[in-house]
């Protein structure tokens, strides 16, 4: 099959929706299949893949890490599938206009990856956008792919999923095989300059106004007053970059903890490994529906690390699930506080947790088996 992967971010870009169009695109190739990458490029530069080829699409129109390309109509003729990743303003609508009109020339496979949210004027076209078009995109899927029903059932896709069932498929996302536990963490904490006695705490995530959900300001004020529940030294690192990092540093600074917490900036794919294999409890604190399943959480377990979560439809299946952390009030810094005290005061439990951890990432939540099993949902007869 010839298969489109159309998204509003890709690679070098760091995001979840990124990601997983990029390890999509690198799978399906290794399995044989031809992929082509539909993306903006918002800055004018190009990359190379070598299992795949990126056709970058120059945006008439361009706001944020969104792009109106209708270039993009004259481009899907000659595929067998389209695999749309949602949200993807000024590229969905064409894709939906395209799709009207040719109806049988492939198939459209759309991946909801998650709700709109937004404050101000943004709040205010968000709630228009998923009134009038976004029910237009919707319809013209062959079927809807999400990385969980709970999300389905709780998010803006409630109604229509509740209307036709069966257009829905879920799909959880995948994990590359380097992604490992190490026997000895205290090995890895000194190669990162942090001291074996310290249990360590993670946040990794994209520190860009983007990214505004993912809680980072919670998870500081939860750590501002761990020491009077614990006795033993603890870190928290934060691995990402974005144009927020300055105002969360002078947070931390503010809280006073300029000791406690180092903000590591973004890492290459070896040390965010090395980062997840050294830590004691992985922490995802994010705060509204932005967050739809937290890939960060699933590499982590993979790297035999306990998590912590917020109680998000969505996310919360993936710790249920896997039964390797516990679930806090989102925007609550005293419930993730408590979280933290429980699983870092207790090694039994932090071993148990681990254990469940890398035995549900081995169950089937692979790249190499998430995406057969993509194959064979493209593959389905209507």
């Amino acid at each position: 099959m010839k298969i489109a992967q159309i998204s509003a971010v890709f690679p070098p870009y760091k995001g979840g929706i990124g990601q997983v169009a990029y390890f999509y695109a690198l799978e399906l190739s290794r399995q044989g299949e031809e992929v082509v990458v539909l993306t903006p490029s918002y800055d004018g530069k190009q990359y190379n893949f070598d299992k795949f080829s990126v056709r970058y699409l120059r945006p008439l129109i361009a706001w944020g890490k969104a792009g109106f390309c209708p270039q993009l109509f004259w481009q899907l003729g000659d595929f067998d599938v389209i695999q749309l990743h949602f949200p993807a303003f000024g590229l969905a609508e064409v894709v939906a206009v395209w799709k009207a009109i040719r109806q049988r020339r492939a198939k459209l496979f759309l991946f909801y990856h998650h709700d709109l949210k937004g404050k101000g004027w943004w709040g205010k076209f968000f709630t228009l956008y998923k009134k009038i078009i976004m029910p237009f995109i919707l319809r013209q899927a062959d079927k809807i792919i999400v990385s969980s029903l709970d999300y389905a059932r709780h998010s803006d896709l409630a109604n229509f999923y509740y209307r036709q069932q069966e257009k829905f498929v879920a799909l959880p996302f995948g994990v590359k095989s380097n992604f490992v536990p190490v026997a000895d963490k205290s090995k890895t904490k000194s190669s990162k300059g942090i001291s074996p006695a310290e249990k360590v705490i993670l946040f990794v995530g994209g520190l860009d106004r983007n990214h505004y959900f993912k809680g980072v300001e919670v998870l500081l004020k939860a750590v501002a007053e761990l020491d009077k529940y614990v006795n033993f030294p603890w870190r928290l690192v934060v691995v990402g970059d974005g144009d927020l990092r300055q105002s969360y540093q002078d947070l931390a600074r503010k809280l006073k903890l300029d000791n406690k917490v180092l903000f590591v900036g973004s890492q290459s794919e070896q040390d965010l490994i090395s980062f997840y294999q050294l830590a004691d409890v992985l922490v995802l604190p994010s705060i509204d529906q932005s967050e739809a399943f937290g890939l960060v959480l699933i590499e982590a377990m993979a790297c035999g690390c306990p998590v912590i979560a917020s109680n998000l439809p969505g996310v919360r299946w993936v710790v249920q699930a896997s039964q390797a952390g516990r679930l806090v009030k989102p925007g609550k810094a005293g419930d993730l506080r408590l979280a933290l005290v429980d699983i870092l005061s207790n090694d039994s439990l932090r071993q148990s947790f681990a254990l469940q951890a890398v035995n549900f990432i081995r169950s089937g939540l692979t790249w190499p088996l998430v995406v057969k099993k993509l194959l064979s949902i493209y593959r389905q007869k209507q």
